[in-house]
């Protein structure tokens, strides 16, 4: 193993020195673990960008020659319907207000 020295507030070295006697280790060995973590993270995130862009490229998706326009996608959504209701009496009474 290789040796590296670091710079640490002393408060935190403090803490963390009284969490790794908590946890019945040492601040060496917490450091060690974290950046592992950090490290094999990296890779797995790395592997799933990678896996996701081979899905991707192997994808032939379609939508059968279908296609759809904003509004049509709009009006199949229960919640614009119940907006398109709303605005609608909305209008109508400002119409037979005049």
């Amino acid at each position: 193993m290789t040796n590296l020295t670091l710079t640490i507030d002393e408060n935190i070295l403090r803490q963390a020195r009284i969490l790794a006697l908590q946890r019945g280790t040492s601040v060496n060995a917490m450091v060690r673990e974290f950046l592992a973590q950090q490290v094999a993270s990296v890779e797995s995130t790395e592997d799933r960008v990678a896996r996701f862009k081979k899905l991707l490229k192997a994808a032939q998706g379609s939508l059968g020659g279908e296609k759809f326009d904003r509004q049509a996608m709009y009006d199949a959504e229960p919640r614009m319907q119940k907006l398109y209701a709303i605005a609608d009496k909305t209008t109508t009474k400002k119409s037979t207000k005049r």
